[in-house]
């Protein structure tokens, strides 16, 4: 999926509070970071802390790693640096038993740059594809599809698990079993207009439902994705500030965190579209139809290149 994937920090700087994203995820901050033969390492800071969520740009900074092909060591360190490394189901450990009044020493990590890698294209294209379902154009997302079909082996793996999964709803949706309700349901939103009647009626609403379904496939796929890649968060009574009890989560690793910061993104359901600027084409939250560049800098340097 084409597109250079980050959004703006005030997009994404509501979903979590920053008092409760003290609690939901912490560990040691990173003290030093070095790739050698192909593997980063990280030593840990047995004093200062990081709390990823409390970061607004946790997720869309692993995805802009991705915007170009694959990061560079350079960029990959200073990410691991604000973090530490996104590496499913692992986290800092103590070094032995820490004696009272000691601070504790953590255990060095390390992770291979080609699965760093991976995650971070991951990301990238888990944006592309939220953004081209959120914008809910119907031609948009077959023509997706149709890449993929036709050229699988280029694919990513997201892509063609979507692709799959689109499959198998499109079906359930379009086949009415006993027990599933969803169909005469969906159907309900598209009444037969007594004012439209012949073929041109008949076409008109052909046309919203097939529209209808292949955006709700395309959403129940992309869900399906999501609620896997955050099956380990475990829900928690959290504590707004001023706000009391509310509903929170808390994260294994720091992988998981950021694809929950992902998901609290994906169901806020903000619309997002490509800067026109030709060099950044980054995502960005629009103020209008007419909102068309992520800022003034990109609008003033769009002149300089011609309407394709």
């Amino acid at each position: 999926m084409a597109g250079k994937a980050r959004i703006k920090s005030k997009e994404l700087e509501d979903l979590v509070d920053v008092f409760e994203g003290a609690y939901m995820f912490v560990q040691p901050r990173p003290e030093t970071v070095s790739i050698e033969n192909d593997c980063i390492h990280v030593s840990y800071d047995g004093l200062r802390t990081v709390k990823p969520l409390a970061h607004s740009d946790l997720f869309t900074s692993l995805a802009k790693l991705a915007a170009h092909g694959n990061p560079s060591e350079a960029k990959i360190t200073r990410w691991v640096g604000r973090f530490g490394l996104p590496v499913a189901g692992v986290q800092p450990e103590p070094d032995g038993v820490v004696p009272a009044g000691k601070l504790p020493r953590y255990k060095p990590m390390s992770m291979k740059v080609d699965d760093f890698r991976r995650e971070a294209r991951r990301a990238h294209n888990l944006l592309s594809l939220y953004i081209v379902i959120r914008g809910r154009d119907a031609t948009e997302i077959r023509r997706l599809i149709r890449r993929v079909r036709r050229t699988p082996k280029e694919a990513s793996p997201l892509d063609q698990e979507f692709v799959e999964r689109f499959r198998a709803n499109q079906h359930s949706l379009l086949v009415d079993e006993p027990d599933d309700k969803r169909c005469s349901r969906y159907r309900e939103e598209f009444p037969i207009n007594r004012s439209e009647s012949g073929i041109s009626g008949t076409k008109a609403r052909l046309k919203d439902f097939v529209t209808m379904i292949t955006v709700l496939a395309a959403e129940s796929a992309l869900g399906e994705i999501i609620t896997g890649l955050v099956s380990s968060v475990r829900l928690r009574a959290g504590v707004q500030r001023w706000e009391g009890l509310s509903p929170s989560w808390q994260c294994s690793d720091l992988l998981t965190a950021v694809h929950l910061q992902f998901f609290l993104l994906a169901t806020r359901s903000k619309p997002i579209r490509f800067c026109k600027n030709p060099p950044c084409r980054q995502p960005f939250t629009p103020d209008s139809n007419k909102h068309i560049y992520c800022s003034d800098s990109c609008r003033s340097n769009a002149r300089n290149y011609p309407v394709s």
